[in-house]
């Protein structure tokens, strides 16, 4: 996964908060894009996907295109490598 996938995902994530809770505790951008990269929430990014899918026709919403195209392929790299 590369670095620009992971700062997309993890953007996308945050929603624009500076500070979430996960599950191993409250997360800023550098804590989460860690996270995400030691290991991919699949259902969450799922989740993600499913949610900014609903902006893909919008032109107004700025990088949804890009953040969608990095999420479904690391959804779909994730389920070359579970093959």
């Amino acid at each position: 996964m590369t670095n620009n996938q992971l700062s997309f995902m993890a953007t996308a994530i945050m929603n624009g908060n500076q500070i979430i809770d996960t599950e191993h505790g409250k997360k800023r951008l550098s804590g989460l894009t860690a996270m995400i990269q030691s290991v991919v929430p699949v259902q969450l990014l799922q989740r993600v996907e499913s949610f900014l899918a609903g902006f893909e026709d919008d032109e107004t919403q700025e990088g949804v295109h890009e953040m969608l195209k990095d999420i479904r392929d690391v959804l779909d790299s994730k389920k070359r490598s579970e093959k």
